[in-house]
């Protein structure tokens, strides 16, 4: 985390942030008193982006509105989740708080999971059984062509409807 007042000048600034940002320095009070050219300057390659990402600092600065959840690549594949709040004391504007933290697990296995649906679903798709997935709704979420091709219904009408109601249509018809 580091804190900035209203004047954008550090006053809080942990070690966890100059490690993240590979800012290196043997003096920690220039760490805390120039966070912001530290990380601007000194670590710009730890970005994928560096101009994308000082250019979302300093409008994130300047409209002093909360940002949560903003993700920010590095170099060595960390994926960090950026945080903002503008700090406000009585109504008066004080400084500006950020966190950072690293959801690169997280992101890896939100791929990883999409990855395997993305495989599956094809695997599904491409079968000679005909095959049709219901959720815990009870509402048909995949069907493959095999399936449309044996019960005379597209896709487009099966998807979504609960599949209880499917067995019922073909014993009326």
């Amino acid at each position: 985390i580091f804190l900035l007042d209203e004047h954008n000048k550090t006053v809080l600034a942990n070690k966890k942030i100059c490690e993240l940002f590979k800012i290196h320095t043997e003096e920690e009070e220039e760490i805390a008193n120039d966070v912001v050219k530290n990380i601007l300057n000194r670590a710009a390659d730890t970005f994928e982006e560096p101009e994308e990402f000082a250019k979302q600092f300093k409008e994130i600065i300047e409209n002093r509105t909360e940002e949560l959840g903003y993700e920010i690549a590095l170099t060595n594949g960390m994926v960090l989740e950026g945080n903002y709040i503008p700090v406000y004391e009585e109504g008066v504007f004080k400084g500006h708080l950020f966190s950072f933290n690293d959801i690169t697990l997280k992101k890896k296995y939100r791929k990883s999971v999409e990855n395997e649906k993305q495989k599956y679903g094809n695997i599904i798709a491409n079968m000679e059984l005909g095959l049709v997935e219901i959720n815990t709704n009870n509402e048909i979420v995949l069907v493959n062509q095999t399936f449309c091709n044996m019960s005379g219904y597209p896709e487009e009408e099966l998807i979504g409807i609960q599949g209880s109601s499917l067995i019922h249509r073909d014993n009326n018809e």
